[in-house]
């Protein structure tokens, strides 16, 4: 058979050739850059009349996810985004504070000697608004001090930072709240 390159339903381009002749080997793939654009526009765009079904689609997919994300809220793969939900006053993370009063990763430290266990919230007695918290960056840092036991030299507080990105008057825009105090060596 004997087609032209020109015909638009055409993806291969084939010559004629006599019965006889074993016929020369067909390219196994094309390359769409190599086609007119009218070759390839249905391809990009769906027909008109599929728009309409399509934004549809779109539509009740989205509602679908959104009530699931209600329902279940924090399940896997569904989300409610509740992080997003309000606007943060404050940011704080739990670290470490030596002798000279720097601040550290409890990464950082290791050989840990405590009286008790870490306390990720603060006790009551703490002055001003709780800050926000991230709680699994807490339970790492706990974790972390239950994980390197030892009998540490030097005498440290784990505390947490806390950055008040809307500080009150009076109040200062960082503060360590101590929430417990240890033994510890720096690694």
């Amino acid at each position: 058979p004997t087609r032209r390159s020109s015909d638009l339903t055409s993806v291969s381009v084939y010559r004629s050739v006599p019965f006889d002749e074993p016929p020369a080997r067909e390219p196994s793939s094309f390359h769409l850059a190599n086609l007119h654009p009218a070759h390839y526009r249905h391809l990009m765009m769906p027909p008109p009349d599929s728009l309409p079904s399509r934004i549809l689609l779109g539509v009740l997919v989205l509602t679908g996810y959104v009530a699931i994300a209600n329902a279940v809220q924090q399940l896997y793969p569904f989300s409610v985004f509740d992080m997003y939900a309000h606007q943060a006053t404050s940011a704080s993370r739990i670290g470490v504070r030596d002798a000279t009063g720097a601040l550290s990763e409890v990464s950082a430290w290791t050989a840990w000697h405590c009286d008790a266990p870490i306390r990720l919230q603060e006790p009551p007695t703490q002055p001003g608004p709780a800050p926000y918290t991230i709680p699994y960056r807490d339970r790492e840092a706990q974790e972390w001090v239950l994980a390197h036991p030892g009998n540490g030299a030097q005498h440290v507080e784990v505390v947490r930072h806390v950055w008040w990105l809307q500080p009150l008057p009076n109040q200062n825009e960082a503060e360590d709240r101590v929430l417990l105090r240890c033994q510890a060596e720096r690694q």
